[in-house]
């Protein structure tokens, strides 16, 4: 963990290096441009029939980044959500026409239903896989790293990996 340093006021883990991780240039400077972001591992759980709750340890770690990279990073974030959205979209049209056909040639609530549960499946796969393999794609054609992709490739995140944290907090 020499490659970062914990500051106290703002309870994160904060790099000390100055290379960018998503581009690889040096002589980086500036630490407002640097990424941050939390990892999680579960602690405990339990679960009862009305009752769930779970437990985890929450480490916000930080990542040399480049004023190039964060641009670049925050506007294939807005290229992103239109694309995602765009796309969302689409698919929304597609599903309300085909809950259109269901409702007048069967039953409305058999088309309502079958719509409303497309919908949601639409909502959860573009809202997460699509903007996510938009910002990526976005970033290779720059020639640097998404921020996840970063990330991944981070030694001290994947060493965290390795004891058990994740990158999405854990549910009960």
């Amino acid at each position: 963990m020499e490659s970062h340093s914990f500051n106290e006021i703002e309870q994160r883990l904060e790099p000390n290096g100055n290379e960018c991780i998503f581009c690889g240039r040096n002589g980086i400077d500036h630490s407002e441009d640097d990424y941050y972001t939390y990892l999680y591992r579960e602690e405990s759980r339990f679960n009862a029939v009305v009752y769930r709750k779970v437990k985890f340890k929450k480490i916000q770690i930080g990542a040399t980044r480049c004023k190039d990279c964060k641009q670049e990073h925050k506007k294939n974030s807005v290229y992103s959500f239109f694309m995602t959205l765009g796309v969302f979209l689409f698919i929304t049209a597609g599903i309300a026409g085909l809950s259109y056909l269901l409702i007048d040639y069967l039953h409305p609530l058999v088309g309502i239903i079958a719509g409303l549960i497309m919908l949601v499946c639409n909502i959860s796969y573009c809202c997460d896989r699509l903007y996510h393999k938009f910002h990526r794609k976005l970033a290779e054609r720059k020639g640097i790293y998404s921020p996840h992709e970063g990330l991944k490739s981070y030694t001290l995140v994947r060493e965290l990996i390795s004891q058990g944290f994740k990158f999405n907090q854990p549910l009960a």
